[in-house]
């Protein structure tokens, strides 16, 4: 199992976690793999833990980031959201939380 994260970000929407959650949940293909899906939510962005069960590394990248643009393209709730990043490293702005800078 690979743990892949997301950052959704947006200007002008909000939505909240538990929503976030069943909107990918409902989108989610069984080739997504897609085990669960941990998501915490502000006005401008969203940040998600996507836990699946793929062979490798690049495949599970692949699933969460083809999972998180098919939620952008067909979900009216995210209408005007992006995604600003996808993959196993550590988003963007976290070192700074683990390092207590």
């Amino acid at each position: 199992m690979y743990l892949i994260n997301s950052r959704l970000s947006t200007e002008d929407r909000s939505i909240n976690a538990a929503d976030l959650r069943r909107l990918f949940t409902n989108i989610a293909d069984p080739d997504d793999r897609l085990e669960h899906l941990y998501a915490e939510t502000d006005s401008h962005e969203a940040r998600l833990a996507l836990f699946l069960c793929h062979p490798d590394l690049a495949a599970a990248e692949s699933a969460a980031a083809g999972l998180c643009k098919r939620a952008l393209e067909r979900c009216p709730e995210l209408r005007g959201w992006s995604m600003e990043y996808c993959g196993a490293g550590v988003v963007p702005g976290a070192e700074k939380i683990l390092l207590g800078v």
